[in-house]
């Protein structure tokens, strides 16, 4: 089994001095125009954008208390399984993720199959939902043919950041995501990072 974790973003993950009110503000506008006037594939931030605006989200969290949760999701299988929809089932994801995302939500590209959504101000209950969602809107877009493209999701939380890496929850979001892929698909998963879940953060 291949797990999600080697779908990773640039390391500015790491980054500690991106200013977070405007770094999300400015990202949340860029994305807002994108959703209007770009085709459906660059409607979405690059991964080293989309890592600088997590990172943007962390820290200002970190100052201000609160949650917010990351969503991954990926087409099920590979190019070779699904052969000639395989494009037609990438830009069916992403126009799937932008019609179920608020304008507050950041949607970044991670691989040409597989997207994440920083979802700010949300907890596990919403960002299950968007998941769903998204895995749910995949599947009746192709319902009936053949091949038919499935998503799996992972999503993971966080009401306090503090104490957390935020590669800790990237990473928890990839391993519920390589969770659902491998009970077969079609599927989503969720939880916290460890410090979260056991109160220690």
């Amino acid at each position: 089994m291949t797990t999600m974790k080697t779908s990773t973003l640039p390391i500015s993950l790491a980054r500690t001095g991106v200013g977070p009110g405007a770094a999300l503000q400015d990202a949340i506008t860029s994305h807002a125009l994108r959703r209007a006037a770009a085709p459906v594939l660059a409607r979405m931030l690059d991964p080293e954008r989309f890592a600088d605006v997590i990172a943007a989200e962390a820290t200002r969290h970190r100052r201000f208390l609160g949650g917010f949760s990351l969503v991954r999701v990926k087409l099920d299988g590979d190019a070779g399984e699904l052969r000639t929809v395989w494009r037609a089932a990438c830009t069916t994801l992403a126009r799937v993720a932008l019609e179920e995302t608020r304008d507050t939500d950041v949607i970044g590209r991670v691989t040409e199959s597989e997207l994440a959504v920083l979802c700010p101000q949300t907890g596990a209950a919403g960002a299950a939902r968007l998941a769903r969602r998204i895995v749910d809107g995949i599947r009746e877009a192709w319902a009936g043919q053949t091949p038919q493209p499935r998503a799996s999701a992972g999503h993971a939380d966080t009401e306090d950041v503090r104490g957390i890496e935020v590669l800790m929850l990237w990473d928890a979001a990839g391993d519920m995501l390589a969770e659902a892929s491998a009970a077969g698909g079609g599927r989503v998963g969720g939880g916290r990072p460890p410090a979260a879940a056991a109160g220690e953060c």
